[in-house]
């Protein structure tokens, strides 16, 4: 039985007494969401380091998980890994060519093209 909330104001909550159709998530959902909320606190807080490991943590739940991936390349570029960011970014890209972050990861591959070519 899972609590149905109205709002979080009033608290008005009802529960689905019996109702076997509702599906459980699964364990490995509950870690992939659990790995994704900790990863984007922990880039919030600019620890990019925590953030990485959570997004790949989450990563081996959902290896094609857009915004796991996403995120992998933003945190690895925060912390100027250049070359795996910019292999996460073409995962990303590799998933969703137009998805909701494609214009940014392609800004970004552009400029660690640049960052990579002028290492001596």
């Amino acid at each position: 039985m899972f609590p149905l909330c109205l709002d979080a104001v009033t608290h008005t909550c009802w529960s689905l007494a019996g109702d076997d159709n509702v599906p459980k998530p699964s364990h490995d959902d509950l870690e992939f969401a659990n790995d994704m909320e900790i990863g984007k606190l922990a880039f919030k807080a600019k620890n990019y380091r925590g953030a990485e490991l959570r997004y790949r943590h989450a990563l081996g739940y959902r290896p094609d998980d857009p915004e796991a991936n996403f995120m992998l390349a933003q945190s690895l570029d925060k912390l100027g890994r250049n070359d795996e960011a910019h292999n996460a970014y073409e995962d990303y890209l590799k998933l969703v060519p137009l998805g909701t972050q494609a214009e940014s990861a392609r800004k970004a591959l552009q400029r660690l093209d640049e960052k990579i070519s002028a290492k001596p």
